[in-house]
């Protein structure tokens, strides 16, 4: 029995790899490809993975799980879900806004 190298790559890459397939508008091809490679990556995939890499990493330094899930539910979720949150952060930076007057009140008294 002879090793076929081809076949054993595609049953590797099948086991351990998702793949993809992504859809661009006609000529946003090359200009993807002309883009990744001056930004010297050796890959649209490795360019792909870093960019996703770097956003995560950003927003999870900005948010944390549950104000990404409510972020998210207001970004993705139908009108009603979007209204309740809305009212609902009104009524908390009302709240917010509260607690400072009466900090800058309680600091200024005692001065």
């Amino acid at each position: 029995m002879t090793y076929d190298k081809v076949k054993y790559n595609n049953e590797f890459n099948k086991q351990a790899y998702d793949r993809l397939n992504i859809q661009v508008p006609k000529g946003q091809k090359k200009v993807l490809e002309e883009h990744w490679k001056s930004l010297s990556y050796n890959s649209l995939n490795a360019y792909i993975n870093d960019l996703i890499k770097k956003d995560k990493e950003e927003r999870n330094m900005e948010l944390s799980s549950e104000e990404q899930f409510i972020l998210n539910r207001f970004r993705y979720g139908n009108d009603e879900e979007k209204e309740k949150i809305y009212n609902l952060a009104l009524e908390i930076d009302k709240d917010q806004f509260k607690r400072k007057i009466q900090e800058n009140k309680q600091s200024n008294e005692t001065e």
